[in-house]
C-alpha cells in the first residue's frame, strides 16, 4: 500500500461519521444557505448526542477555488451564529465540547446569489460521494467544471487503491474522463489544467501530466487548483510505480516554487519543511521571510491558527537571530495550547483523542513550554531554558501515549544537557540514568561517559556503567514477573479463509500474534522477519497469528501489491481484538505462553525481532 493512500485512508477513516442532508426533520441549520449569508446553528437537544455543560460548533468551509478553512463558535443558549464566507461550495459541521465529539454532522451546499447552487470543485471525502449520479448532478449544474470529472476518478482512485474498485473499470473510467476534458478544455482556466494534469496522471501520462503542471506554474502560480493538481500527481504515481513516489521531480518542483513563487498557495502548504529528530528542519529553498511572510498569510486567509506554521516561524526567526520575534511567537504558541486551540481546531472522538499526535491538551502545552526552552537555549540562558524544560517535562508526563513517551525521553536528554551546562553534575547523572531505565539505549552511556571524562574521573566510568545495567535490568525483571504475567483475553475471529480461529483452544502451545495495518510502514518490514521466523518454527508447538483492522478486501488488495505477504493466518476485521489487547500502536506484538499467560509485548520494529525469538524459544522449551 502507497504511503500517500495510506494518509488518505487514515483521513477517511476518521472522518466516517454519519451525516445527514436534506432531511425534513434536521432542523438544526436552515435548508437553503447562501454564501455571504449570516447563519444561525439552533442546539436541538435530541440533535447532540454528547453531554456537556460547554458546547461547540465546528465548521470546515470548503470553497470553490480549492481553498479550505475551519473555526468554531460558542452555543450560547442553545445556539450561535456564523457568517458562510464568499465563494463557499460546501460545508461541514458538527457539534463538540472538549471532552468528546458529536457522531452526527450536518452538510449544506451553497446557493450563490442567483439561488443556484454553488459550483463545487472540490467534492471528496469531506461530502456525498463523488459517483457517476453525483457527477451528472455536477455537469448538469456547471457543464464547464472539469474539475468534476478529476474528483469523480480521484474517488475512483480510493476504491482501486483498496480493491474496492475493478482495474477494468478505473482504467476505462479514466480514459473516458479524459477525453472528455481534452475536448472541452479552456487552457486559461486554472481549474480546467488541473484536471487535465489529475487525469492524465491517473492513466499513467506522468511526462504529460508533468508538463501541464509546469504550465499551471508558469500561467497561474497563485491558483490553489495547482496544489491540488501537484498532490494528485504523487498520489497517482505513487498509485502505479510500486510504492515510489516521483521524489526527484517533487523535489525540483518545489524548488522551482521556492526560487520563483514563494507566496503560492503550493509554497505556503510546504514552506515550512518536516519534523526529523524532534525539531522542524526547514527547507533550503525558502528564505526566512517567505516563511515568516507565508506563515502569516497562513494565520489570515488559511486557517485560524496552524501550529505548525507558528512553529516555522519560531525556527525562522531565530535562523534571523531575531530571539525577541521568536520568543513571543512561542509565547503565543503556548498560550493557545492552554486555552485548548488545538483540540479546537480538529476536535475528536475521546477514544480517537488517546491515540493521535498533538490532539492532547498536556502535550501541547509540553510542547509550547518546549519552544520557549528552545529559544532560550537559542539565546544561551540555560538556566531559563532548564526552568521551561522542566515545565515541559510536567504536562508530558501526564500522558502515556507513544508519542508523549517519545516525546519526553527526548526532553529528559536535553535537560541533562541543561544541567550540565549550569554545573548540575550531580543531577545530570541521575536524569541520564532515567533516561538509560526508559529506553535502554547504550548512546545514553556514552553521555554518561562525556560526564565522567569531564569530571577526570573515567575509571569509574565501567563500574558505574556495570551497576547501572544490573539495577536496571533488575528493575526490568520484576516489571515483568508483576506485570505481564496475566491471563490472555480469549478470542474467537475468523481468518481470512473463513476458519474460526479460537485461543481457547490453543493452550498447550505459545502463539505470537503480531498486530499491524496496511498503512504501516514498519509492519511491512516485518513481514519477511516474521515468515522466516515462522518457517524455522513450524514444526514446534507454536502458533503465528497476524491481526489487523483492515477488512478483507483490503488485505487482499494489500497482498496483491506485496513482494512478500504473511505466510500464516491473516485475521482480518480484528477491531475487537486490538481493543481487548489495548493496542494503541503500530506493530505490536503479543506472546501467550502455553498456560495463556501474555509474557512479552513489544511496540515498534527496530530492525530484528531476536527478542521475539528469545521470549518463544524459552517459552517453548519449558
Amino acid at each position: 500500500m502507497k504511503l500517500i493512500n495510506l494518509i488518505l485512508f487514515l483521513s477517511l477513516s476518521i472522518l466516517s461519521f454519519r451525516t445527514i442532508e436534506d432531511k425534513e426533520n434536521d432542523t438544526v441549520l436552515p435548508q437553503i444557505i447562501h454564501e455571504n449569508e449570516e447563519v444561525t446553528v439552533y442546539a436541538i437537544k435530541d440533535s447532540i448526542r454528547i453531554g456537556s455543560d460547554s458546547l461547540f460548533f465546528h465548521i470546515d468551509v470548503f470553497r470553490q477555488d480549492m481553498t479550505y478553512t475551519k473555526g468554531y463558535v460558542p452555543i450560547i443558549d442553545g445556539k450561535a451564529k456564523f457568517t458562510v464566507p464568499k465563494n463557499t461550495a460546501f460545508f461541514i459541521g458538527y457539534f463538540y465540547s472538549m471532552d468528546d465529539r458529536d457522531p452526527v454532522a450536518y452538510i449544506r451546499r451553497v446557493h450563490n446569489k442567483e439561488g443556484k447552487i454553488a459550483k463545487n470543485a472540490y467534492q471528496n471525502a469531506y461530502e456525498s460521494r463523488m459517483n457517476k449520479e453525483a457527477l451528472q448532478k455536477e455537469l448538469t449544474n456547471y457543464p464547464t467544471n472539469l474539475m468534476a470529472y478529476a474528483s469523480y476518478i480521484s474517488y475512483l482512485a480510493e476504491g482501486y487503491s483498496l480493491g474496492r474498485v475493478s482495474d477494468t473499470l478505473f482504467k476505462t473510467e479514466v480514459k473516458e474522463s479524459l477525453k472528455k476534458v481534452e475536448k472541452k478544455l479552456n487552457s486559461n482556466e486554472a481549474s480546467d489544467l488541473a484536471a487535465l494534469s489529475i487525469l492524465y496522471g491517473y492513466n499513467q501520462q506522468f511526462d504529460k501530466s508533468k508538463e501541464i503542471l509546469y504550465k499551471l506554474l508558469s500561467s497561474h502560480p497563485n491558483s490553489n487548483f495547482l496544489n491540488k493538481a501537484f498532490s494528485s500527481y504523487n498520489y497517482s504515481y505513487g498509485l502505479h510505480n510500486d510504492d515510489s513516489n516521483d521524489v526527484l521531480f517533487m523535489e525540483s518542483f518545489r524548488q522551482t516554487v521556492g526560487k520563483y513563487h514563494p507566496r503560492s498557495p503550493l509554497g505556503r502548504g510546504d514552506m515550512h519543511g518536516e519534523y526529523s529528530n524532534n525539531k522542524w528542519i526547514i527547507k533550503g529553498y525558502y528564505k526566512d521571510e517567505d516563511i515568516i511572510a507565508n506563515n502569516n498569510y497562513n494565520f489570515k486567509y488559511m486557517d485560524s491558527t496552524l501550529e505548525y506554521s507558528i512553529i516555522a516561524n519560531i525556527e525562522a526567526y531565530l535562523n534571523q537571530k531575531d530571539y525577541a520575534s521568536s520568543k513571543k511567537w512561542a509565547t503565543f504558541l503556548l498560550q493557545e495550547a492552554k486555552k485548548g486551540k488545538w483540540l479546537h481546531d480538529a476536535p475528536l472522538y475521546k477514544k480517537e483523542r488517546k491515540y493521535l499526535f498533538g490532539k492532547n491538551i498536556n502535550y501541547s502545552i509540553a510542547n509550547g513550554y518546549y519552544w520557549l526552552g528552545h529559544v532560550e537555549i537559542e539565546e544561551g540562558d540555560f538556566e531559563s531554558a532548564l526552568s521551561y524544560i522542566d515545565s515541559s517535562l510536567y504536562f508530558a508526563n501526564k500522558n502515556t501515549d507513544k508519542y508523549s513517551v517519545n516525546f519526553r525521553r527526548f526532553q529528559l536528554e536535553r535537560k541533562a544537557f541543561l544541567q550540565r551546562k549550569t554545573n548540575q553534575t550531580d543531577s545530570a547523572l541521575k536524569t541520564y540514568e532515567t533516561l538509560y531505565q526508559e529506553t535502554k539505549d547504550d548512546k545514553v552511556l556514552d553521555s554518561i561517559q562525556v560526564i565522567f571524562q569531564e569530571m577526570e574521573q573515567e575509571e569509574d566510568f565501567e563500574s558505574y556503567t556495570r551497576n547501572l545495567k544490573r539495577r536496571v535490568e533488575n528493575e526490568a525483571m520484576k516489571d515483568r514477573s508483576d506485570e505481564i504475567k496475566k491471563i490472555a483475553a480469549n478470542f474467537s475471529t475468523k481468518d481470512m479463509n473463513d476458519n474460526e480461529i479460537r485461543l481457547s483452544e490453543m493452550k498447550g502451545r505459545v502463539v505470537v500474534i503480531n498486530f499491524w495495518a496496511n498503512y504501516c510502514l514498519p509492519c511491512i518490514k516485518e513481514i519477511p522477519l516474521f515468515n522466516e521466523f515462522w518457517r524455522e518454527t513450524q514444526t514446534k508447538g507454536i502458533v503465528f497469528l497476524a491481526a489487523t483492522t483492515n477488512t478483507p478486501i483490503e488485505v487482499t488488495r494489500f497482498a496483491q501489491q506485496q513482494k512478500e505477504m504473511f505466510g500464516f493466518s491473516v485475521l482480518p476485521n480484528a477491531k475487537e481484538l486490538s481493543k481487548s489487547y489495548d493496542i494503541g500502536s503500530l506493530p505490536t506484538t503479543i506472546i501467550i505462553n502455553k498456560k495463556g499467560e501474555i509474557v512479552h509485548r513489544e511496540t515498534g520494529f527496530g530492525g530484528n525481532i531476536d527478542k521475539l525469538k528469545q521470549v518463544v524459544l524459552e517459552e517453548l522449551a519449558k
